[in-house]
């Protein structure tokens, strides 16, 4: 028996596609009976036809490789995509170094050790 008109009038009304439609079936054949969009809508509300929930991408895989990650694997040349340079600038190793310099110097400045 063919359902494939009442399949799309569903999907219409359930606003969503022809493959996420769930027709019960228990029912087939008085949905295949039906023919008015009114008949569609009263097995909706039925509960004889319904949309499937949408599948969604798991994040399964992508949480292993964080955790994988953060133990600092996964870091290796094949992985590797910038230069040196553009996965730790050169202006950001001057900064932590200097900066770390100043902060030495502020302490001995503290503790008089030093002249300013």
């Amino acid at each position: 028996m063919q359902i494939t008109n009442q399949k799309r009038i569903a999907a219409r009304l359930l606003k969503c596609g022809e493959n996420r439609v769930w027709i019960n079936p228990l029912y087939v054949d008085q949905i295949a009976s039906a023919v008015q969009t009114d008949d569609i809508r009263e097995f909706i509300d039925e509960g004889w036809i319904r949309a499937k929930p949408v599948k969604g991408t798991s994040r399964v895989r992508a949480r292993a490789r964080l955790a994988q990650k953060r133990k600092g694997r996964r870091k290796g040349q094949g992985t590797r995509a910038g230069t040196a340079n553009a996965r730790n600038p050169r202006k950001n190793r001057w900064m932590r170094t200097i900066r770390s310099q100043r902060r030495v110097l502020k302490e001995l400045r503290e503790d008089k050790t030093i002249e300013p």
